[in-house]
């Protein structure tokens, strides 16, 4: 990897996020200014124009008006630095032996800045590329390069950074036109060229400053084609690529999670998730263009996402990590109970990873936590403490995420046997059984799942009182457990015990009187009451767009309950339309790959085979389950949940085109993944139907009515006797069971 002064040849092009090269060349050979001087001798000029650290580039060199700091600077005071060592002569780089805005050419007016220093403390050949905006201020780049330095032990007057401020002739790019400034001008060669540029520096440092200063967009503008662009192509080619940050956010961030809820952290994951090179902007329509044009060309914007998006999810993790190892050096050799802060800072940061879906990272801090807790406690004091008591459930919460119930199912327990000891007077015994009950549930197992979510209901209501959101989560899931045993009259009244709670706590236009609605709405669509249940979905969107906004997730959330509504009417196309702006806000909000993304997808498929489109239903599955594989790996139920209904459509499409051999095995299939996911009772009913649908063209009636009983069974307990699909199931079975009878007479 080059860099720290050691690269032999120098050479870059403009990656910034704004005003760009102009045309003075794909690839500039130059040079980059020293840590040292932009915090000492820039500095002072741009405090000497009357502006100060606050400022930001844009309000340093506007280029627009008249010359600012950087090209009155660089107007008349030309140094020519002396050329650094000799260059490989193969570089192709090399050859073109161009330099900081082509000084020499008599035609030109001015020059880069950067040719106008001398000295080796203050500029020479660049061991790092700035990524930032123009919109940054000079004193969260400096401080950030500074914090830089000394964490990674390197001297500011030999750490030289190439900045397209400084490092590009500015007087060429004020005096284009809009459509001609920009640094792509010559086309298909320019992104080669890049590339080859980054590489021979080999180390980009991103800047990531404080959200929403002076109109910056959100932390590492994640919402600037160049910025994305330009990390995506340094981890393609290999590049060491670094977070510089101020040490004033650093903080903030630091004080967040030690001191609060991590809320600050939360923001950063979220602005994050949106990063979307196809949606992004630049300053220069023209260069958008031609980003545009290399990504589609090249691996697609979902693999620019994904990749940009991984990397800074990585670096979050990174950070959090490296606090805690922190925070655990400082550990005595022997713990004692006086120790056990850091247990419950372990599992604080378990939380905040848990809440942004890395699920890995909250295990692991969570058995951390745990572990440091046992022995600080000693073995006497460990079965009973509430810091135990937590770990267990959190790590509980991540095995489920993780889909893994049975081992999340045992530390449920424990953590209820502990808390109904120690934790009387808090709901954490409620807790554990409303998770308890969530596994019960996932497993079809819903009057199980009732009585573990009524335990924790009387525990709330002693704890907490009867008006207390917690008290009408509790009803709402009692209501969902009794909606999936086809008791709709006792569901709604769980539900109506919910919103009228809501109501009190939050007020009638509150968003959680909004998910009542929903709840509402889904049992009046299972109980075939399909008028009413779009009047509620309705209410509840009005609601969520008014409190949060038109693209808000709980809004992709009501259109898609809406859509399944319309699905059930038979309107398919109107269903579409509605799942598919759903599946844009959960694109926009969290980015392709992520799990309300995949169940947008998901829902599209359904409609789609619902439609009878097999091969568009299949092809949406398999979208959503490359998403949830991504995710959680290929052993997730919801993962095998998603293969297993691109299964059952490929089957449907097989049985269109009357290759029943193949469809049965197809559906087949669908039902071994469908067994073993335990997470989708419907899609495996259907995958039994339509194999006893195969089996009795194939006059095989004793298998048909094996089969046929088998869906009944499920659809009977999950839907209920009277639904459309169950009395169809029943008619199925009772034509095969006389063919049964008829085939045996024979």
């Amino acid at each position: 990897m080059m860099g720290d002064g050691q690269n032999d040849v120098p050479f870059v092009i403009n990656i910034g996020d704004d005003p760009t090269s102009g045309g003075a060349g794909t690839i500039d050979r130059t040079f980059g200014v020293s840590v040292h001087w932009l915090s000492t001798g820039f500095l002072e000029e741009v405090e000497q124009a009357g502006l100060s650290k606050a400022s930001t580039i844009y309000e340093i060199e506007p280029l627009t008006g008249p010359p600012g700091v950087i090209r009155q600077k660089s107007l008349t005071n030309i140094i020519q630095p002396p050329p650094p060592a000799a260059a490989d002569s193969d570089s192709s780089a090399a050859a073109e032996g161009l330099s900081n805005g082509d000084s020499a050419d008599p035609g030109n007016t001015g020059t880069s800045y950067v040719q106008c220093l001398e000295g080796e403390d203050n500029v020479g050949p660049p061991t790092f590329i700035l990524s930032y905006a123009w919109g940054n201020t000079l004193g969260d780049i400096i401080e950030g390069l500074e914090a830089f330095c000394e964490e990674s032990d390197r001297d500011p007057k030999r750490c030289y950074v190439w900045m397209c401020c400084l490092c590009i002739n500015q007087h060429r790019v004020a005096d284009q036109s809009e459509e001609k400034m920009s640094g792509a001008l010559s086309g298909q060669d320019f992104f080669p060229d890049f590339k080859n540029a980054m590489k021979s520096i080999g180390h980009v440092l991103t800047l990531l400053t404080p959200p929403a200063r002076n109109n910056n967009p959100p932390y590492l503008s994640t919402t600037r084609a160049w910025c994305i662009f330009e990390a995506f192509t340094a981890l393609q080619e290999a590049c060491e690529v670094t977070i510089v940050m101020p040490p004033s956010e650093r903080s903030a961030l630091e004080a967040d999670l030690l001191k609060h809820d991590g809320k600050r952290v939360d923001g950063l994951y979220h602005a994050i998730s949106k990063t979307r090179i196809e949606t992004a902007t630049t300053s220069v329509p023209k260069d958008r263009a031609m980003i545009m044009d290399i990504c589609e060309k090249g691996q697609g914007y979902a693999a620019v996402n994904a990749a940009v998006t991984e990397f800074l999810r990585s670096w979050v993790r990174s950070m959090i990590n490296a606090m805690v190892d922190a925070r655990e050096k400082t550990l005595p050799e022997t713990l004692t109970m006086d120790d056990l802060g850091f247990a419950e800072l372990c599992n604080k940061m378990g939380k905040v990873f848990f809440r942004n879906e890395d699920y890995d990272e909250a295990l692991e801090l969570s058995r951390k936590g745990l572990a440091f807790a046992e022995i600080a406690l000693g073995k006497q004091k460990t079965k009973f403490h509430r810091i135990t008591a937590k770990s267990h459930q959190d790590i509980g919460m991540a095995l489920a995420a993780k889909g893994k119930n049975g081992e999340a199912m045992g530390n449920f327990t424990k953590a209820l046997a502990i808390s109904r000891v120690v934790c009387r007077d808090d709901p954490s015994s409620g807790d554990s059984y409303m998770s308890i009950g969530d596994i019960h549930f996932q497993r079809m197992k819903f009057d199980r799942a009732q009585m573990q979510y009524r335990k924790a209901l009387d525990i709330y209501i002693k704890v907490l009182g009867e008006q207390d959101a917690r008290t009408a989560k509790c009803h709402s899931y009692i209501g969902m457990a009794l909606e999936r045993q086809c008791d709709y009259a006792g569901a709604l009244e769980e539900y109506e015990k919910a919103i009228a709670i809501r109501k009190d706590v939050f007020g009638p236009e509150h968003p959680e009187v909004a998910q009542s609605l929903c709840h509402i709405g889904d049992a009046l669509h299972r109980n075939g009451k399909s008028n009413a249940a779009l009047e509620k979905y309705r209410e509840a969107l009005v609601i969520r767009e008014n409190a949060l906004g038109k693209d808000h997730p709980a809004v992709a959330e009501t259109l898609n309950g809406i859509g399944n509504v319309l699905r059930s009417k038979g309107d398919y196309d109107g269903a579409l339309t509605l799942q598919r702006e759903a599946l844009e806000i959960h694109r926009t909000q969290f980015g392709e790959y992520h799990a309300e993304t995949a169940g947008s997808i998901s829902n599209i498929g359904i409609t789609l085979k619902t439609k009878g489109d097999y091969d568009g239903a299949m092809k949406e599955h398999r979208k959503s389950a490359a998403i949830y594989e991504s995710l959680y790996g290929k052993d997730h139920p919801v993962t095998n949940s998603s293969h297993g209904m691109s299964y059952n459509s490929s089957g449907n499409l097989l049985f269109e085109k009357r290759d029943f051999g193949r469809a049965i095995r197809e559906y087949e299939q669908a039902v071994k993944i469908f067994e073993l996911a335990e997470t989708n009772p419907v899609e495996l009913a259907a995958a039994y139907n339509n194999i006893g649908m195969m089996l009795r063209l194939r006059g095989d009636h004793d298998g048909a009515v094996m089969n046929y009983k088998k869906s009944l069974l499920i659809r009977d307990k999950v839907l209920g006797p009277e639904h459309p699909t169950t009395v169809s199931t029943v008619k199925k079975l009772e034509a095969a069971v006389i063919s049964q009878q008829a085939s045996a007479k024979d």
